[in-house]
């Protein structure tokens, strides 16, 4: 996990968005985004522009993204500088 949010790179990580590990909980996702996320504050714009990123990743394997997942919510602080 970040210390930063990988959107806006100013406010804290809470949780990843992204892709299942499954082998076959998204049929024709490429290996390489199996499992791979993006570490996010809680802001509503960088939710939507990670959720946008998740699309058009998928998107260009052929894959069309009904949902997206949320994994690893923490509600406790982050790294200390």
């Amino acid at each position: 996990m970040t210390a930063l949010c990988e959107v806006c790179e100013e406010q804290p990580s809470r949780f990843g968005l992204g892709f299942p590990l499954a082998p076959n909980a998204l049929p024709g996702l490429p290996d390489y985004l199996r499992g791979e996320c993006l570490w996010i504050c809680t802001q509503s714009e960088c939710d939507l522009a990670a959720q946008r990123r998740a699309v058009k990743a998928a998107a260009r394997s052929g894959v069309k993204l009904s949902k997206v997942w949320r994994v690893h919510v923490f509600d406790q602080p982050q790294f200390k500088e």
